[in-house]
């Protein structure tokens, strides 16, 4: 299989099996609810897989859990790479649940 469409093949993979803190971002952001920016979840991008991708922003949001605590270097290489793409990667790992948790966000 080609890499993107292995790449293709593990992004429907991670969106069928999201995380709780995935399904309350994607709350927040789906139907262009966020100053109506359009947000796509599990998408590759630059031969990676970006939770949260807004095009018209240029945005990445990622929601690096526990997961992610012993890939330091994976990374900073991905948001190297991301960043080259000219995307803004946006770490949200810290502080996202209480920031859902506020009523004004729905």
């Amino acid at each position: 299989m080609p890499p993107h469409d292995l790449l293709t093949a593990c992004a429907r993979e991670l969106r069928r099996s999201q995380t709780d803190c995935e399904r309350k971002l994607r709350a927040v952001l789906r139907g262009r609810k966020l100053s109506g920016f359009k947000f796509r979840r599990q998408q590759p991008v630059a031969g990676y897989i970006a939770d949260f991708l807004c095009l018209e922003a240029k945005l990445i949001v990622e929601l690096d859990g526990g997961q992610h605590a012993d890939r330091a270097e994976y990374d900073a290489t991905r948001t190297q790479v991301l960043e080259n793409a000219v995307i803004t990667p946006l770490p949200a790992a810290e502080g996202i649940e209480p920031c859902l948790k506020r009523p004004s966000i729905r």
